[in-house]
C-alpha cells in the first residue's frame, strides 16, 4: 500500500537537502511540499532562495513575485520584506533595472529596517540601477570567448605559468551552490587547480595540479603565479570561510615545499584569499582579500609589501574606502600598464551581481574612486578575477548567459577571455597658436597689465636640501641661478638612479619623465621667471606696486620645522637672483623706501604641510625620496599671485 508523502515531509526533505548544499533536492522537495499545500507560503520562499543561490534568476523571481503578492499569516513579516529584496536583485541580475529600482524603493520604504545592512544596501542598489539605466552599451569593439575548458563545472580565475600555460581553479564535481557549498554526499571532491594550454588561439584543458599540492583533504584554488620571484601564490581552504595563503618557489628545476605565509596574514579565526603580487614603487606588494577585523564590510582587500632586506611581509593594510565597500570587495588584479588596482565589487554602482572595478594606484595609500570597468567586461550575473596578460589578453570569470552548464543558463561561472588592441598613436596636437610674446621681437615692449601678468606665474625647482643643507636659518647668500647651474649638472645622478626599477619598460618610462623633468621645467623655470619680470618691468617704472606671493614647497624628508626654514631659504635666493638681475635693475624695487613703483613680496612658506602622499619619506631609499620624478616635483617655489597694491 502506497502513502504520498505530506507537505510537511516533503519540507523536511528539503531542508535536508538544502542542509547538504544540494540544491537540486532542494528545489525538486520544496516545489513538491508547496505545490501540495499552496497555502504554505514558507515552502515557496524556501523555494525561491534555493532558485536564487543556484543562480537561477527567472525561476527565483518568478518565486519571490507570488510570495511578495501574497502576504500570509503563515510566512514571517521578515521573510516576507525580503522577498521584496530579492525579488529586485533577480530582476537587477536579468537588467531589468527600472523594475528592480522600483522594487529596492518599496522594500527600503516599506519592508526595511532603516539603518541596517538590507536598507543600506537597497538604496544603494536603486542607485546602481539609475546609473546601469545611463551606463548600458551595445558596443562590439571587444568581443568575450569562452575557453571551453571541456567542464560542465564552476570554472574560475586563472594564471599565467608561461606563455602557453594556464592555472585556474575548478570545482570538479556535480556543483550544487553558487556559494560552493560541498554536499556531506561529495566532501571528498575539492576545489583543484587545473592546467590548460593554449593551441593557436584556443585553451584546452591539461591535467590537474593536484599531485604537485599533495593535499587530499583541502581545496587548493587562486592560484596566482608572481614572476619576479617565481613564487606560485594560492589559497589553501578547509572550508569556504577558512582558507589560508602559500606558496611554492620554482627553483633548481622543480617546485619547492609549500611556504605558509606569515600569522599576520593568515590571522587566526579568520579568512585570507585570493592573493596576487606585482612591482609598486620598486616593492614587491601583496594584494588578498580577508574578513579579518577593522574592515569596511565582509571580505575587503588588503595589501602587504614584501621587505627583500628582511626576506618578510609587513603587517597588512586595508586598501580603504576608496576600494572597499560595506559589502564585498574580492579578486584583486593589479595591472603594471596601467598601474590600476582592479576587484570585483557587490556594492559599487554597477550593472547586477559582482561587477569588475577599476582604480588608479599613484600609491598604495592614496587611490582614485572606484570605476566600474564598464560593459562587455562587466554584465548583469556575477563577473570576477579579472586578469590580463602582457599580450593584452583579459580574462574574466562570469556565470553570464552563452556558458557551458550543466542545467539552466547562469548556474556556474566560465572563464572568458579577449584580445584588447592597444589604443592608436594619438595624433601629434597642432601648433598652439602664437602668443603676444611670440610675435614681438625682444626690441619691441610688451604692454601687460597686473591681473595679466598671473597667466605668466613661474615655477622654480631646487636641488635636495638646497641652500645651505642641515641650516635652520631663514636666509642664504646663495643666488638661485647658481643652485639651478649645479642642480642640471647632476642630471645624470638623478637618471641613474631611477633605473632601479627591474622591469626595464618601466625603468625606460622615468628615465624618460626625469630628462623631461630637466629640460622643460628645471630649464624652463628661470626662463619662466625671466620672462615674468620683463613683464612686470614696465609696470614697476610707471609707479606700480605690485604684490607678489610666494609659496614654498619641501619634500617630507625632513621635519616640518627644518622644512618650513628651507623653503623660506629658498625664496631668499631667488630675491637675491633678483636683486642682481641685469645688474640689479630690480634693486630700488624692492627696497622698502621706494617712493615709486615696488615689489612687495609676501611669503607663504608651507614647507613640507602640504608635500604629495605621493612622495616617500623613506631616507634609506634615495631612490624615491630624493630622485624620484614625484620628489623632483615637489621642492619647489611658485609664485602663486600677482595684484596690483592701492
Amino acid at each position: 500500500m502506497c502513502f504520498a508523502q505530506s507537505p510537511i515531509q516533503w519540507a523536511k526533505f528539503g531542508n535536508m537537502a538544502f542542509e547538504e548544499g544540494d540544491l537540486y533536492a532542494a528545489i525538486e522537495y520544496y516545489g513538491k511540499a508547496y505545490y501540495a499545500d499552496t497555502t504554505q507560503l514558507q515552502n515557496l520562499m524556501k523555494l525561491a532562495d534555493a532558485y536564487r543561490l543556484n543562480n537561477n534568476y527567472i525561476m527565483a523571481e518568478k518565486s519571490y513575485e507570488e510570495v511578495y503578492s501574497r502576504p500570509t499569516p503563515s510566512l514571517s513579516r521578515a521573510n516576507y520584506g525580503m522577498s521584496a529584496y530579492w525579488l529586485a536583485r533577480m530582476q537587477q541580475s536579468q537588467g531589468k533595472y527600472e523594475i528592480a529600482g522600483k522594487n529596492f524603493e518599496r522594500y527600503a520604504n516599506y519592508e526595511a529596517q532603516a539603518g541596517s545592512f538590507f536598507w543600506k544596501d537597497a538604496k544603494q542598489q536603486i542607485t546602481s540601477c539609475e546609473w546601469a539605466l545611463e551606463n548600458i552599451s551595445d558596443s562590439n569593439e571587444v568581443v568575450f570567448t569562452n575557453t571551453n575548458f571541456a567542464s560542465n563545472y564552476a570554472d574560475f580565475g586563472g594564471t599565467l605559468i608561461n606563455d602557453t600555460t594556464l592555472l585556474y581553479s575548478s570545482l570538479r564535481f556535480l556543483k550544487k551552490d553558487s556559494t560552493l557549498k560541498v554536499a556531506k554526499s561529495e566532501r571528498s571532491k575539492k576545489v583543484q587547480t587545473i592546467g590548460a594550454r593554449q593551441l593557436d588561439s584556443n585553451w584546452t584543458r591539461a591535467a590537474s595540479w593536484d599531485s604537485l599540492f599533495n593535499v587530499t583533504n583541502a581545496h587548493i584554488g587562486n592560484a596566482s603565479y608572481f614572476a619576479d620571484s617565481n613564487w606560485l601564490l594560492y589559497s589553501e581552504c578547509s572550508d569556504y570561510s577558512n582558507c589560508k595563503l602559500k606558496y611554492r618557489q620554482w627553483k633548481n628545476g622543480q617546485w619547492s615545499e609549500a611556504i605558509e605565509l606569515p600569522p599576520t596574514i593568515n590571522l587566526e579565526g579568520f579568512s585570507a584569499t585570493q592573493p596576487t603580487m606585482a612591482i609598486i614603487k620598486g616593492k614587491p606588494t601583496l594584494f588578498f582579500a580577508s574578513n579579518r577585523p577593522q574592515g569596511r564590510g565582509n571580505l575587503d582587500i588588503w595589501y602587504s609589501t614584501y621587505e627583500v632586506r628582511l626576506k618578510g611581509f609587513k603587517y597588512p593594510r586595508n586598501m580603504g574606502k576608496k576600494v572597499n565597500t560595506a559589502g564585498n570587495d574580492i579578486t584583486p588584479f593589479y595591472s603594471a600598464d596601467s598601474n590600476q588596482l582592479y576587484f570585483s565589487s557587490d556594492w559599487w554602482e554597477g550593472y547586477g551581481g559582482y561587477d569588475v572595478f577599476k582604480v588608479d594606484v599613484t600609491s598604495l595609500r592614496s587611490t582614485s574612486k572606484a570605476q566600474n570597468a564598464s560593459q562587455p567586461i562587466n554584465t548583469p550575473t556575477n563577473d570576477l578575477y579579472f586578469w590580463e596578460t602582457p599580450q593584452r589578453t583579459i580574462f574574466v570569470s562570469s556565470n553570464r548567459p552563452g556558458g557551458t552548464k550543466m542545467e539552466g543558463q547562469t548556474c556556474c561561472n566560465d572563464i572568458y577571455f579577449a584580445g584588447i588592441q592597444p589604443p592608436p598613436e594619438p595624433l601629434p596636437p597642432p601648433p598652439p597658436p602664437p602668443t603676444p610674446l611670440d610675435t614681438i621681437k625682444d626690441t619691441v615692449p610688451l604692454v601687460i597689465t597686473i591681473p595679466e601678468l598671473n597667466n605668466y606665474l613661474p615655477v622654480l625647482y631646487f636641488e635636495n636640501d638646497q641652500p645651505n643643507p642641515g641650516s635652520f636659518n631663514t636666509t642664504t647668500k646663495e643666488n638661485y641661478a647658481d643652485l639651478l647651474s649645479q642642480f642640471i649638472n647632476n642630471k645624470n645622478e638623478y637618471i641613474s638612479n631611477n633605473q632601479y626599477f627591474k622591469e626595464s619598460t618601466k625603468s625606460d618610462s622615468l628615465i624618460n619623465i626625469v630628462n623631461q623633468l630637466f629640460d622643460k621645467k628645471v630649464s624652463g623655470g628661470l626662463k619662466d621667471l625671466n620672462r615674468f619680470i620683463d613683464l612686470m618691468l614696465p609696470e614697476l617704472q610707471a609707479g606700480k606696486k605690485i604684490k607678489v606671493t610666494i609659496k614654498g614647497y619641501a619634500s617630507p624628508l625632513a621635519g616640518p620645522t627644518y622644512n618650513l626654514k628651507l623653503s623660506q631659504r629658498r625664496i631668499s635666493s631667488i630675491i637675491n637672483y633678483l636683486n642682481t638681475y641685469q645688474e640689479g635693475i630690480l634693486k630700488p624695487f624692492l627696497s622698502d623706501t621706494s617712493t615709486s613703483g615696488r615689489i612687495i613680496l609676501v611669503e607663504a612658506s608651507f614647507g613640507e604641510s602640504e608635500a604629495s602622499e605621493a612622495v616617500s619619506d623613506n631616507r634609506r631609499n634615495k631612490a624615491l625620496s630624493v630622485f624620484s620624478p614625484a620628489a623632483i616635483l615637489e621642492r619647489r617655489i611658485e609664485v602663486i599671485k600677482v595684484v596690483e597694491e592701492g
